[in-house]
């Protein structure tokens, strides 16, 4: 085989090298920690576990049919899963802001890498910070580096740089325990957004072999998800079957050291005073709908994912909520759980405090379920009663699935049900219509972008092909012109 997308592996860093970086770093993380303010001994410390790429249906504990994760099927068995979280984008960047403003992307506007956050607009970083919380957080570069307005609010924020060709969790997680350690009796803050099952598919042995897979490519060849990604329906079935084993691989692979965090919690005696979350920024697609691994497509695979509050004595235990809810109710949540809840004026994500602490299961706050990419494509979505209706924001064509009679949404039943189509479509444009967020706050262009940070980007397989340059978007990004 001989395609300009496959080239030779480059072997991954050993594990006693990740965890020697691991090490070093430990000086530099205490240097910047900054000692916090008193609190109400009522509050917890407050982890936020974040993994890229990580689907519903192959999250242990959720939904996945083969073990891929037994730390974190304990977590999700201690606390309570939402089996139907919707990301509200396709990819990290505008995920992960929705996840730290509880504001939609079309309300915050980084929808895409060249938008920052406006500023005087809070992260809940800041909002923690102000309460006297200890901050860090543990992340990647490019898709959540500080110009986008991640930073704020951080006593650390240790941006590292994670590629295709290294595995990180070992690294990730050593500097997130140096720092835990380090503010222990002390409330804190620590974000850790886990890079592996991001592609490439690298997983270490065995964890390469692990999951069920008939067929293999030639040794010291693999294919290279970058520029996959553009071509639709590239790979055969076998080989779409084989990159999904090695991406099951890497979750197995991460757990373990989401595991040694919460290990560590456990063993120090923090476990009953801390609230931990779990989340996917995304999904991850294998041409189910012919496209390969995330950010040009709003369906289920690229946005559901796994959702888990665990808080010992607080958030109920061995409890699944099946009804759907949006990543943008995680920050409410937090600060409701911890007494802070924000106001309505603050946020557009619902707190699901209600359904994580009341006796008996609850169904969660109704509120938008709305998925948007101007990657690629220009879709947006919405979720309502059994259904999504997804518009083309470029064509203003529109398709309608049934999820529980269609879960894999293979059949567009909107010449059927014309009626709801309509309806959901008139309510998808309204709620992009009447966001007074979006209104409020302004759109705020990155000051500037260096070359370095767009060959990141085209390194990653966001700025479309080295050949063909910057990528370019078939229409319009927003759908109010499909009235």
């Amino acid at each position: 085989m001989n395609l300009p997308w496959i080239r030779r592996a480059i072997p991954a860093a050993s594990m006693h090298v990740l965890r020697c970086a691991a090490l070093a770093a430990v000086a530099v993380l205490l240097a910047a920690g900054v000692s916090c303010g008193s609190r109400s001994a009522s509050r917890p410390n407050v982890l936020l576990i974040s993994v890229d790429s990580l689907r519903a249906d192959r999250t242990d504990g959720v939904s996945s049919p083969y073990p891929t994760g037994p730390r974190v099927r304990a977590l999700a068995t201690a606390g309570t899963v939402f089996t139907q979280a919707v990301s509200t984008a396709p990819w990290t960047t505008p995920s992960m802001m929705t996840v730290m403003t509880g504001l939609f992307p079309w309300s915050h506007h980084v929808r895409d890498h060249n938008f920052s956050l406006a500023p005087g607009t809070l992260l809940l970083a800041e909002r923690l910070h102000t309460l006297g919380y200890a901050t860090a957080a543990i992340v990647p570069d490019t898709t959540l580096r500080a110009e986008f307005g991640f930073s704020r609010g951080f006593d650390v924020y240790d941006n590292g740089g994670y590629g295709h060709d290294t595995l990180s969790s070992s690294s990730m997680s050593g500097k997130a325990l140096s720092w835990i350690q380090a503010h222990a009796g002390k409330p804190w803050f620590c974000w850790i957004h886990l890079w592996d099952p991001h592609y490439n598919y690298i997983p270490p042995a065995p964890f390469d072999r692990t999951f069920p897979s008939t067929f293999r490519p030639p040794p010291g060849v693999r294919y290279d998800l970058a520029q996959l990604k553009f071509h639709e329906a590239p790979l055969r079935t076998e080989e779409c079957a084989f990159l999904m084993a090695q991406y099951e691989g890497e979750i197995l692979y991460t757990d373990q050291f989401i595991g040694e965090i919460l290990e560590y919690i456990a063993s120090s005696g923090q476990e009953s005073n801390t609230l931990v979350v779990l989340l996917g920024d995304h999904g991850e697609s294998f041409q189910e709908h012919r496209w390969l691994t995330h950010t040009n497509q709003v369906y289920d695979e690229m946005v559901r994912v796994p959702l888990v509050f665990k808080w010992p004595g607080r958030v109920s235990a061995s409890r699944r909520i099946d009804e759907p809810v949006s990543l943008v109710s995680v920050a409410p949540t937090i600060l409701d759980l911890i007494g802070a809840s924000p106001g309505k004026e603050e946020m557009e994500g619902v707190s699901l405090g209600p359904a994580l602490t009341a006796a008996v299961t609850t169904k969660p706050p109704e509120g938008p379920i709305v998925s948007e990419t101007i990657r690629q494509s220009s879709l947006t979505s919405w979720r309502r009663d059994g259904f999504t209706y997804v518009l083309d924001m470029d064509r203003c064509t529109g398709e309608l699935y049934d999820l529980a009679a269609d879960p894999a949404e293979k059949k567009n039943v909107a010449a059927e049900s014309p009626d709801r189509a309509a309806a959901m479509r008139a309510s998808l444009i309204a709620f992009y219509r009447d966001s007074a967020f979006a209104k409020r706050i302004p759109v705020t262009s990155m000051a500037h972008e260096s070359e370095e940070d767009m060959e990141r980007l085209r390194a990653l397989g966001y700025l479309g092909p080295v050949s063909s340059g910057p990528a370019t978007y078939p229409g319009p990004t927003d759908p109010l012109h499909c009235r």
